[in-house]
């Protein structure tokens, strides 16, 4: 199956409580908001939370607003 997908990766749209970030994640995987921060969390409690601090930080300035129209594509990176 040879799909090509159209989705952007930018904040959420709504749903945000700092960045936006986890929110956008969300709506990109197709999972609830909820799931997308427990996971973070978890992880960045597990990294020792210096990496994941990092990660939502750079994660802030690569991701752009939802009403940006180019948005990061992710697919640009996939290997084919």
């Amino acid at each position: 199956m040879n799909t090509k997908m159209n989705k952007k990766l930018t904040k959420a749209k709504e749903d945000h409580s700092l960045q936006g970030v986890c929110g956008g994640l969300a709506e990109y995987l197709g999972w609830s908001s909820f799931r997308v921060r427990l996971v973070f969390s978890i992880l960045t409690f597990i990294s020792g939370f210096i990496p994941g601090i990092i990660v939502y930080a750079i994660l802030s300035i690569l991701m752009p607003m939802p009403h940006e129209e180019d948005g990061f594509d992710l697919n640009r990176f996939r290997v084919q």
